[in-house]
């Protein structure tokens, strides 16, 4: 609890400090508005609009020296325990008792 305590105090503090330095501090210039397409003034944004192009990937080079040389995949745990298809399961706590456990064990 002492902890929480502190935290609280340490937070007060801090908000205390920002509207002080709010209120001490000299007024800057006004913040930049700025436009909604690209984040930029509008006087900085060109009016032009780029587009990407996606060009698919090459495919890959199998007759490289160093494929030979690659270390041989290893099965996962599912293929090594010879599990088709793995059903994962959670406690449920307090919510079934230990009939559904018994049932699905």
């Amino acid at each position: 609890m002492p902890v929480l305590g502190f935290l609280a105090a340490v937070g007060f503090a801090l908000t205390a400090l920002l509207f002080v330095a709010d209120a001490t501090l000299q007024k800057g210039s006004p913040p930049i508005v700025t436009s909604e397409r690209i984040g930029l003034p509008q006087s900085r944004h060109s009016d032009a609009i780029q587009g990407f192009t996606v060009t698919p990937a090459p495919a890959p080079d199998m007759t490289s020296p160093a494929v030979p040389l690659s270390p041989a995949r290893t099965p996962n745990p599912c293929e090594r325990l010879g599990i088709e298809l793995p059903i994962i399961q959670a406690p449920m706590g307090g919510a079934v008792g230990p009939t559904l456990a018994a049932a699905v064990s």
